[in-house]
C-alpha cells in the first residue's frame, strides 16, 4: 500500500486525532497526581530512615548509579535498524536501509547522539519509571527530530474519548505546548493505575533507596569524624560549662578527622577517656552494606557480578549469570521500547509491515571467539553463507560465498539429491571421500576452498 500518510498527513483516526483538553468540568483531568511538579518540591518521596528519595539523590548509592549506568549502555551499544518483513517462504525481516527513519535513528536531534538520546531514555525509565521523548515531524508527517523531555516537565491529561495528551515545557519545543500521543514517545515502567503512568521505583522503593545512602552516609561521617566513635572524657574534678566545651573542641579539633587518626592521645590532669558505643565491624556495618547492593540489584534485575560483587561468582556462574541478565533483564526492556518507537514513528500502514529492531549481535562486538564460534555452527550447518558472516563482520563479500553449505560433507544445498551413487563427498570430490569409500575419513569432511577477490586480506 502506497503511504500516502507522508505526503498528505497522516490518516485519520475514527475518533478526532486532537481535541483541546480541559480539567474536570468535561470529564478530562490529570493523570500526574501528585504532579512531578510537587514531588520534587517537597524533596522526592519520604523514606522511614529520614532521607528524602528523589531520582537524582538515590543516584548517590553507588549500587543504584551502577545499575542504571549497567542498563544504559548495555542497551544503547546496541544497533538498531529498521526492518521490513518480507513475504517469502514463511517469512522473514530484512533490513531497509532506505526508510527516512533511519536517519533519525542515527541522529535524533541537534545535540545528541543515539548512543546519548537512547541513554538518556533508559535511565529515565529506570529512575522514573517513563521516558518521554516528544516527535518533530516535517510536511509530509515523516518524524525528523526526537526532543527526549524530563518528566518533571510533563503533565499526562486523560480525554473523555480515551485519549492521552501531553502538556509539555522545553526551550526546543516551547512552555504548556500540548501535543497527542500519536506525537510522543512513551515508554513506561511498571504501571497500577490501567497502563496509563509507569510506577516511579524511587516511590515503590524508597526504603530501600534511602537506606543505602544512609549507610554510606554513616560510613563518610565515620571516616570525618577519624573513624573513632564517640565517647567520655573523665576528669577527676569539677569542669564548668565552658571548661567542658573548650575541651570537647580541642579534642575534637586534635583528634578527630581522618588526618588525625593515627594520632596519639595525651590526657592530663587524671583524665581517662571511655568509649560508649561498639564499632562499625561489630554493628555488622560492612554486612549491611553488601546486602544492600544485592537488594538494589534485585530491584533493577541486575546480577551482583554486573554491579562487580563477585564474593560468591565463579566462571560457571558468571556465564550463566551473564546470559540471564540478557535474557531477562535487557531483553524485556528492549521489546518495551522497541514498541514504544513503533508505535509512535511509523504510519498507521506501516506498522503491520515494518518494525524497528535492537540487534543482540553488539554485545558480542569484544568477543571475537564468541563470535567465531557462532559462525562456525552457522556455516556447518547450512544456515548461513560465509558473505554474510563477512558482512556483520564489515568485510566485502567474496566469490562463491554465497553458497550455503551443509554437514554432509558440507555439500551445496542445490546438490542434494543430485550426487552420483558413492558420491557423497564435496563438488568436485569425484566419489572419493564418499560414504563407503577407502578416502580417509577426516578429509572426507574438508570444505572446498573459496576463491577470494583481488584486494580482499580475508577475516582479520
Amino acid at each position: 500500500m502506497f503511504p500516502f500518510g507522508r505526503f498528505f498527513g497522516r490518516t485519520v483516526p475514527a475518533e478526532p486525532r486532537r481535541i483541546e483538553p480541559t480539567i474536570t468540568r468535561d470529564g478530562s483531568y490529570s493523570l500526574a497526581w501528585p504532579t512531578p511538579q510537587l514531588f520534587g518540591l517537597f524533596g522526592g518521596s519520604g523514606s522511614n530512615t529520614g532521607i528524602p528519595v528523589t531520582p537524582i539523590s538515590a543516584l548517590q548509592a553507588p549500587a543504584v548509579y551502577a545499575c542504571v549506568r549497567c542498563l544504559g549502555e548495555d542497551i544503547s551499544k546496541l544497533p538498531v535498524t529498521v526492518q521490513r518483513y518480507v513475504n517469502e517462504g514463511e517469512g522473514y525481516w530484512k533490513a531497509d536501509r532506505d526508510h527516512p527513519l533511519n536517519n533519525v535513528l542515527q541522529i535524533p536531534n541537534r545535540w545528541q547522539t543515539w548512543f546519548e538520546f537512547l541513554r538518556y531514555m533508559v535511565t529515565a525509565l529506570e529512575l522514573r519509571g517513563n521516558a518521554i521523548a516528544i516527535v518533530k515531524r516535517d510536511w509530509a508527517g515523516m518524524p525528523v527530530e526526537l526532543i527526549p523531555v524530563n518528566w518533571d516537565r510533563v503533565s499526562v491529561l486523560l480525554s473523555p474519548q480515551g485519549l492521552l495528551f501531553y502538556n509539555v515545557s522545553h526551550p526546543q519545543i516551547g512552555w504548556g505546548v500540548t501535543f497527542s500521543q500519536d506525537d510522543v514517545i512513551h515508554a513506561r515502567g511498571i504501571t497500577v493505575d490501567g497502563g496509563y503512568l509507569g510506577m516511579t521505583p524511587v516511590a515503590a522503593a524508597a526504603d530501600a533507596f534511602g537506606l543505602s545512602i544512609a549507610l554510606q552516609q554513616h560510613g563518610a561521617v565515620l571516616f570525618r569524624q577519624g573513624a573513632q566513635l564517640r565517647g567520655i572524657i573523665k576528669h577527676p574534678g569539677k569542669l564548668t560549662t565552658e571548661g567542658a566545651k573548650r575541651l570537647a573542641e580541642t579534642w575534637q579539633g586534635q583528634y578527630g578527622g581522618v588526618q588525625n587518626s593515627s594520632k596519639t592521645a595525651i590526657l592530663e590532669e587524671g583524665m581517662d577517656f571511655e568509649a560508649l558505643t561498639m564499632t562499625s565491624e561489630d554493628a555488622q556495618f560492612l554486612e549491611s552494606r553488601a546486602f544492600q547492593i544485592l537488594d538494589i540489584a534485585r530491584m533493577f534485575r541486575v546480577p551482583p557480578h554486573k554491579l562487580f560483587d563477585l564474593s560468591k561468582a565463579n566462571f560457571a556462574t558468571v556465564e550463566l549469570a551473564e546470559q540471564a541478565y540478557v535474557n531477562d533483564s535487557l531483553h524485556p526492556r528492549v521489546v518495551n521500547l522497541e514498541a514504544a518507537f513503533a508505535r509512535a514513528l511509523f504510519f498507521e500502514d506501516e506498522r503491520l509491515g515494518y518494525r524497528i529492531n535492537f540487534n543482540f549481535r553488539g554485545l558480542l562486538r569484544g568477543d571475537l571467539k564468541s563470535r567465531s564460534d557462532a559462525y562456525g555452527s552457522a556455516l556447518n550447518n547450512g544456515w548461513l553463507n560465509i558473505n554474510t558472516t563477512r558482512a556483520w563482520e564489515d568485510l566485502p563479500p567474496i566469490k562463491g560465498g554465497d553458497v550455503y553449505r551443509v554437514p554432509a560433507n558440507t555439500l551445496p544445498l542445490d546438490m542434494l539429491g543430485k550426487q552420483q551413487p558413492g558420491q557423497t563427498g564435496a563438488p568436485g570430490a569425484g566419489g572419493k571421500g564418499g560414504v563407503g569409500s577407502d578416502a580417509d575419513p577426516a578429509q572426507s569432511t574438508a570444505t572446498q576452498p573459496v576463491e577470494q577477490e583481488s584486494g580482499d586480506q580475508g577475516v582479520a
